[in-house]
């Protein structure tokens, strides 16, 4: 987006109470351990709960130094903060490895990849991210190479990816009798499991005052904004981007089996499939992801729609271009390796010219509709926003793009994967009881809510998720080309003018995100810490008092977060 405004942030303000409801889902008086002045570096625990030691051979393995250490010549200075994996959430007993993986190490646990294959020890293999403490270089990846490779690693078909925006490599098919020995590595601080990625399944548009309505007199349209020159990246499971509701501006085009580049005023303007083990499926744009799974058109029409030349079901921003960015495959459940893949391409691409015109420059915003699946050994809260797509995310902010995402659908307090990030605008989901008037709007039973776990740092403000809520229950939006054909090569149907229904904090999620596009083209200038800011800053009146305060939110959803305190002295027990 390249255009300019001279509107500042004031207006923005008032735009936000015109249009929108403004509710933190939950947060909590977070403990901040007093600094003991001890350093950095936590004692390997044990205890309760806490998985068994890690061995090496007959015996325990030694406690492994992890602090920041002489990194070889031809590594790279770390992108990340040093000493971050000393509060990774998964590494309750301090030692540098993902607890889930010490289960599945002592066969406590099976692999939940979904690429798992048999590996050579007849374990199913396990998909990791393998951290350092520097830049990883070429010895690095040789050495951990020769490790896999030593117990049987096949590279034709498996990822392996070292990462530009972390200080990290994605590796999958591991098998399990490899991980001690990557463990050993020099510089290796932390190996994680990668998460298994799944979606997070008019009246909306109308009842947050974007569009008119017989109800609110002065919308967002009657303003003139809609998103226009704003660019959002939908991070989905793709997007049928022939429907009519989301191929051109105008909505004169009939003919869905037009490629962009034919139309006058394409939305489209560029994508990647992250989801392929070849990353030359995310090298130039040129791919245009198709949606077999139907999630991600339905996700792109709430963010961007125009709703066809009939302009019922439209979007939030209709005004704004789309970027398809698939990352999540046609089943569904997808290993965190495409998710890191897809963020990364998004920073890549985030001045991008894409040839279209002056207005269509870049990545403002990316809506990220999914998160972590349940651990089906545990009842776990999720996350506190240390996992390699959290941190992905925290760079992404950093870059410039504007990171949304669900929180989840589990009903209860869970907030995981891309949610979890401290830079996150994190969007829960209301009930509008199918109304425009948003007197009747309840929080939906199954959105999750807050507060995150506790990182350990001294913002409170990070722990305090959902940011907002919006309406996430039976949204009509663009429905994507079912096939009903399973030979193989056969024709790939085409979207048309289709929609239907779908819940969950999937679909508030675009909403927030189109919203934020409309914010940026009323003022350009707003980078994504003040827009998140803006957000967690408002509040809805409730029986015409106005709540702001940290500890109200605390005493309403009684939580005791100190789980860095209990964590540190190994008394939090947690199964996986």
């Amino acid at each position: 987006m390249s255009h300019s405004r001279n509107q500042r942030l004031p207006l923005i303000v008032v735009a936000l109470f015109l249009v929108m409801d403004f509710s933190l889902g939950a947060s909590a008086l977070v403990h901040v351990p007093e600094d003991t002045g001890g350093g950095t570096e936590v004692a390997v625990l044990s205890g309760p709960g806490l998985p068994s030691p890690l061995m090496c051979g007959d015996e325990e393995c030694p406690e492994k130094d992890r602090s920041p250490s002489i990194r070889p010549v031809d590594s790279g200075w770390p992108v990340e903060d040093p000493g971050w994996w000393f509060g990774y959430w998964y590494d309750l007993d301090s030692d540098g490895m993902d607890d889930r993986l010490q289960r599945i190490i002592t066969g406590e646990r099976t692999s939940v990849s979904t690429t798992s294959i048999t590996g050579s020890d007849g374990l199913p293999t396990v998909a990791i991210v393998v951290d350092y403490s520097w830049h990883p270089g070429q010895s690095d990846i040789d050495a951990i190479r020769t490790v896999l490779l030593d117990h049987g690693w096949k590279e034709e078909g498996s990822w392996f990816d070292p990462l530009r925006i972390l200080d990290s490599i994605v590796i999958d098919h591991v098998p399990v009798g490899s991980l001690i020995e990557i463990w050993l590595l020099d510089g290796v601080v932390m190996i994680e499991e990668q998460t298994v990625i799944v979606p997070l399944l008019d009246k909306a548009s109308r009842g947050s005052k974007v569009r008119d309505s017989e109800v609110f007199d002065e919308t967002m349209r009657d303003f003139g904004y809609d998103g226009s020159g704003v660019v959002i990246a939908i991070l989905d499971t793709g997007v049928d981007n022939e429907h009519f509701s989301l191929d051109d501006f105008s909505d004169d085009n009939n003919d869905n089996e037009k490629e962009p580049d034919e139309l006058a005023d394409p939305k489209w303007l560029g994508g990647c499939d992250a989801t392929s083990w070849n990353s030359q499926d995310c090298d130039d744009g040129s791919i245009d992801p198709d949606d077999a799974d139907g999630h991600g058109t339905h996700v792109a029409g709430i963010a961007l729609g125009t709703g066809d030349e009939r302009r019922i079901n439209q979007g939030y921003a209709p005004g704004a271009y789309l970027v398809d960015v698939k990352v999540m495959s046609d089943a569904g459940a997808t290993n965190s390796a495409a998710t890191l893949r897809g963020i990364q391409w998004v920073m890549d691409n985030a001045d991008h010219d894409w040839g279209n015109n002056e207005s269509s420059e870049g990545i403002d915003v990316m809506s990220m509709s999914f998160g972590s699946a349940s651990d089906p050994q545990g009842d776990d809260p999720g996350d506190n926003g240390t996992s390699a797509e959290a941190r992905a995310v925290d760079e992404a902010a950093d870059a410039g793009v504007v990171p949304v995402a669900a929180i989840g659908n589990d009903g209860r307090r869970r907030i995981t994967s891309v949610g979890a990030s401290d830079s996150a605008i994190t969007v829960g989901a209301i009930d509008d009881e199918n109304t425009i008037e948003r007197g009747d709007d309840m929080i939906a039973s199954y959105s999750n809510s807050g507060p995150r776990e506790d990182d350990g740092d001294d913002n409170e403000w990070e722990e305090l998720k959902p940011t907002v809520v919006a309406p996430g229950s039976n949204i009509m939006s663009s429905q994507h080309a079912a096939s009903s054909s399973t030979l193989p090569g056969a024709p790939k149907p085409l979207a048309e003018d289709s929609y239907t229904q779908m819940s969950g904090t999937s679909m508030s999620c675009p909403a927030v995100a189109g919203f934020v596009a409309v914010m940026l083209q009323i003022n350009d200038d707003l980078n994504p810490q003040e827009i998140r800011k803006t957000w967690a800053g408002l509040r809805t009146q409730y029986n015409g008092k106005v709540e702001r305060t940290v500890r109200f939110w605390h005493r309403r959803w009684q939580h005791d977060s100190r789980g860095d305190a209990r964590r540190r002295c190994g008394s939090r027990e947690q199964q996986y």
